[in-house]
This record gives C-alpha cells, structure tokens and sequence, in this order.
C-alpha cells in the first residue's frame, strides 16, 4: 500500500531535520576557521612576505581553481558511487592540516602550495553538501533553505573576521599565531560532519522502503546520461561564467582597503561587514524568493555589483571603501542563494551533484582568470584601483547577457518542453 500524503511529509520533515541542521553548522564554523586566516592573509602577504600584486593574484586564481575542480570531481564521483558524507567528513579534515600549515609559511612558494591544499579540502565538501541539501527539501523550498545555508556562512565569516581582529589586536599583529587559533573552529567543524551529517541512504533506510526513501538516490548516472542537461542549463552556465569574470578575490578589496589608510587590526571588521551584509541578502532573498523570478533577483544582484565596482574604483577614503565592502556583501548573499537554487532547479534527480560539479568547473575557470588578471593590471598600473574597473565592465556584460536569456526564454515559454524546464 503506497503511503499517503502526511506520510510523506513526515519522511520529507525527517530528511531535512536529520541533515539541514549538522550541514549548516559544518558549514558555520569551517567558514569562522577560514575566515580567520583569509581575512588577515592579504595583509600577512604583503606586509610580511614581501609578494606583489600579481603573484598575489596569480595564488588566489590557481587558489579557486583548484577549489572548483575539487568540487567537479567531488560532486561527480558523490553521484557515481551514491555518497556523500566520505567527502564531507575528509573536506573538514584535511581543513585542519591545511589550517595549521598557513602558520610554517614563508615564501611564495609555500603559500601557493597551502593555500591550494585548503582550498581543495573545501572543494571536497562543497559540492555533496550542496546536493544533500537539495535532496533533503522540495523545489518550491530549496531557495528558502539555501538562504539558510548562506546565512550561517555569512554568520561564520562575520564571526572569524571579528575574532581576527580582536586577536590581531590583542597579539600584536602576530599572523602565525592566529592561524594556529584557526584551527578550533574548524576541528568541531570535523566533529560534527563526521558524528551527525548522514547519507542519504541511511535516512532513506528508517522510512521502511517506502517510496519517497527510495527515491533519495535514483539511478546512478553514466558517463554520458549524467550530463544530459536541458540546453537553457548550458545557455545560464555562459552567463554565469561572465558573471565570475567580475568576482575576484576579496584580497584585491582587502589591500586597496590598506592602501587607503585602514589599520592591520582594523582590516579583518571590513569582512564583518561585509559578510553581515551579505547575511541581511540572503535572508531577504530567502523569503521573497517565492515571489519574484530567480532571473530577476539574479540581475538585481548584478546591478549592485555593478555598482561596488564604481565606488571602490573611485574610493580614496575609508568611508568608501567601507560602502564597497558592504554593496559588495549586498550583492553576494543575493547571487549566490539564486545561482544555487537555479542550478538545483535546472538539474534532474539522479545527477544533482554533477550539474553542481559542472557549475563549479565554469566558475573555475572564470574565477582563476579574473583572478589573474585582477593581479596583472593592477601590477601593470601600479595601482589597487584598476581591477575593479574590469570588474564593472564585466558585471554589465553579464547583466546584457542575462536579460538577453530571460526574454529568449519567455519567447519561447509558449513552447517549452520538459527539455528546458522552468525556474
């Protein structure tokens, strides 16, 4: 006998208490264990280490790219062998070795190497915990609880910059030992992942076969039936994809924020802010996700981008530069709660992870170039202020290329099929 419909619901209710909470709590504090290092790293590079722009911005490229690629294989290797805490539980662990090492660095090279390694580990974890959380909500929701998710990322980076400050503050602007403090957060953030996030078949084994349990993990995907994508998914990753041409790193913000007068101690509250802005977007993007398109909060997003990019161009005082980091906060939260909920909504049941992991391989690639090329105009005009006019080009382009889809889409509306479902 099938189970009705308020069996369902309690399954469904048990799937998402069962998993939401330990996964966003993984996520709070491996974001505070991060935060306190890459809030106070971009000072300790050039101030310590003595490294340029753009081998600053040659790190942080080949730094996200390797983050994004971890997330590819991750999130396709989570589908093909139906789980996903194993990459959870080793992402949180090898954070705690790559945590720790930040402190034996010092050269170029060194960093490199480390900073790669810890942004692997986060790769590791990002892509299956995404698809957990889809499996574990209905569509109609998942925005909401993205939102959630982003929340209690914006919470943890506003905590580890705070935490940074206060430390460099009461240390001395002693970077190494602020590293090593690191590492607290994120040993419970290990702690967590590894007692109380369960895969998803687990939880699918307490409901008693019955049929929404079972469709917790469909058919694995092959090699070829794994990328079968609708083809407006494809036309959204090109946009996408210019839309991280004009996301680079916050180191760039961070130094020009120094160039401009700000204190060491007094860096590190720049992410607070800026992270607590981007808590206050997704929030208000969680709840009226329901009733604007995604497409539409999408280009709003891009818009105040747009405008971060202008003002921190033109900024010569600390006031303004403060405003960029919170239009910049404002523009985060937003985007990033809509890309994730579009690209779960355009995915099919049985490759959930890998439509994330093919995301994050665009988002590589875009990232690791704006990246570079972040640090090499900067460097070649001598100037913190000039990536941040190639920033804003891009951001309009994306925003043309967006609008260019979403009226294409609507044209077409009258014919849609299953192929090219809506948001």
């Amino acid at each position: 006998m099938p189970p009705d419909n308020s069996t369902i619901e309690q399954i469904e209710q048990s799937v998402r208490m069962q998993n939401i909470i330990p996964l966003i709590c993984v996520v709070f504090f491996s974001t505070i264990a991060s935060m306190m290092v890459s809030t106070t790293l971009p000072t300790f590079l050039v101030e310590d280490l003595n490294l340029t722009y753009q081998q600053i911005g040659t790190i942080e490229g080949w730094a996200v790219f390797s983050a994004f690629v971890s997330k590819f294989f991750s999130g396709y290797a989570s589908d093909k062998i139906q789980k996903r805490k194993i990459f959870v539980v080793s992402g949180t662990a090898l954070s705690i070795l790559s945590k720790g090492c930040f402190a034996l660095t010092t050269g170029t090279v060194s960093i490199f190497i480390v900073k790669i390694f810890d942004r692997i580990a986060k790769g590791l974890r990002s892509c299956p915990s995404d698809a957990m959380l889809a499996e574990a909500t209905v569509e109609k929701n998942r925005s909401f609880f993205y939102g959630a998710k982003y929340m209690l990322f914006a919470g943890g980076a506003m905590c580890g910059g705070y935490f940074a400050h206060i430390l460099l503050k009461l240390l001395g602007n002693k970077f190494r030992l602020v590293f090593l403090l690191s590492l607290i957060p994120a040993i419970v953030a290990f702690f967590i992942s590894k007692r109380l996030v369960k895969d998803p078949q687990i939880i699918a084994a307490k409901t008693q076969g019955l049929e929404t349990a079972a469709d917790t993990f469909a058919t694995p995907p092959n090699s070829l039936n794994s990328l079968n994508f609708s083809k407006f998914f494809w036309k959204f990753l090109l946009a996408a994809a210019f839309l991280m041409f004009a996301r680079f790193s916050e180191s760039f913000l961070i130094i020009k924020a120094r160039r401009v007068g700000f204190a060491i101690e007094s860096i590190p509250l720049i992410a607070a802010l800026y992270n607590l802005c981007a808590f206050g977007s997704a929030l208000f993007t969680s709840l009226i996700s329901r009733r604007i398109r995604k497409e539409t909060l999408l280009k709003g997003s891009i818009v105040v981008q747009a405008i971060a990019h202008i003002v921190t161009f033109f900024a010569q005082t600390e006031q303004c530069v403060t405003a960029s980091g919170i239009l910049f906060g404002l523009h985060i939260g937003m985007s990033q709660v809509t890309l994730l909920a579009m690209v779960s909504g355009l995915a099919q049941k049985n490759n959930i992870a890998t439509a994330f992991s093919v995301y994050y391989i665009v988002v590589a690639f875009s990232l690791l170039l704006s990246n570079i090329l972040a640090g090499k105009l900067n460097t070649f005009f001598d100037s913190p202020s000039v990536a941040f006019a190639g920033g804003a080009t891009f951001s309009i382009f994306s925003f043309c290329l967006l609008n260019m889809l979403t009226k294409s889409k609507r044209h077409s509306a009258g014919h849609q099929t299953a192929e090219n479902p809506p948001l």
